[in-house]
């Protein structure tokens, strides 16, 4: 029989972990071989301790040594010991299974059972660890796995669960690490960028100011206002120049978690624009300045690099006039937008909400 509990690490588990875990900890000496043998301190758990099993892939952030070590404290504090798991060795009164593994989305997951011996009773647990600092990913792997043998004690053993015989203390100088798990990850981003635009008839330089609302790691909403200086576009009666001023709505979906090093996102948007010109008419010739409003749709990608919590962004993008804005002559458009454009952006956004 298989019961399965959630699929993320508990926060008061992850919270907890972060307080007792500190640089210099000490590994403990490797475990013992199951052998049968009496090792506990009495009761059920006495005659057969707990079998580890330990399955750790490589790049996950989880040493196994460690991993073995909080396990052994953290069961040892109810009084019970644990034992290496060996091909033909004798089981322990329970098992516990633990295999950490980095997924194709590029997260890492752990995967915690509690069998008994006959490992006709199971109970699994699935754990989140990417937004877990690796140093204190083996204490929550071992607490997660401490509860899991807790809770299935008396479907094993049919007896209570041992209390803990000796709690833990958290030290005074490692509580402050009991923050939120990842010191990147962010709910709001400001950005500032410099941008270029090129239509068919007209060509400007600008900036913009934006705000994207994380709603996922991947998945965003973002706002932009934004102005841009146009060239003067000229024609045998003169020049005339096109200046904007409007906003952008649109949605990013990024590639790779909004907190990566290094990423790729996507957006797609819509943007509204007032285009105000200016006519220099040449001799001869007569002008008339004014304003129109323009509606544009746009797609483009972006990368980034990302540094604590700045990120450098490199972007472009492909603009559609839904409704074109443009002046003209009496033989031509001279300036405005009209026909597709291409925008390519450089800038820098930072994150002002940091966990999720």
């Amino acid at each position: 029989m298989r019961r399965a509990l959630g699929p993320t690490v508990p926060a008061a588990i992850v919270a907890f972990a972060g307080a007792l875990v500190g640089p210099g900890v000490a590994l403990a000496q490797p475990l013992a071989a199951c052998t049968g043998e009496p090792r506990g301190a009495g009761g059920v758990g006495a005659s057969r301790p707990i079998a580890l099993e330990v399955h750790v892939d490589d790049a996950t952030g989880v040493s196994e040594d460690a991993l073995r070590e909080h396990v052994s404290k953290e069961v040892g504090a109810r009084g019970l010991s644990v034992c290496e798991a060996k091909d033909g060795a004798p089981p322990g009164i329970a098992v516990i299974q633990l295999g950490v593994a980095r997924v194709e989305a590029g997260g890492v997951v752990a995967t915690i059972a509690v069998r008994d011996a006959s490992r006709t009773n199971d109970l699994e647990r699935h754990m989140v660890l990417s937004r877990v600092p690796a140093d204190v990913r083996p204490l929550a792997i071992a607490t997660a796995a401490d509860e899991l043998l807790r809770a299935s004690w008396a479907d094993i053993t049919g007896e209570p669960a041992p209390p803990s015989v000796a709690p833990r203390e958290t030290p005074a100088a490692t509580a402050p690490r009991a923050t939120p798990p990842s010191s990147t990850s962010s709910l709001l981003d400001v950005g500032l960028a410099l941008d270029g635009s090129r239509f068919s008839a007209r060509r400007a330089l600008g900036a913009d100011l934006s705000t994207i609302a994380w709603m996922t790691s991947h998945v965003g909403a973002e706002l932009r206002v934004h102005f841009d200086v146009g060239a003067d576009e000229a024609t045998a009666l003169g020049s005339a120049r096109a200046d904007s001023f409007g906003g952008t709505a649109g949605l990013v979906v990024a590639a790779s978690p909004e907190d990566a090093r290094v990423g790729l996102a996507f957006d797609a948007n819509v943007a509204a624009d007032r285009l105000t010109f200016t006519a220099s008419p040449g001799a001869g010739a007569t002008g008339h300045d004014g304003a129109l409003l323009a509606v544009l749709a746009g797609g483009g990608a972006h990368v980034w690099i990302r540094a604590e919590r700045l990120r450098f962004l490199f972007g472009a993008a492909l603009l559609v006039p839904l409704v074109p804005a443009r002046a003209n002559d009496a033989t031509k458009i001279v300036t405005g937008l009209d026909g597709a454009g291409v925008l390519v952006r450089v800038g820098v956004a930072f994150s002002l909400l940091g966990g999720r």
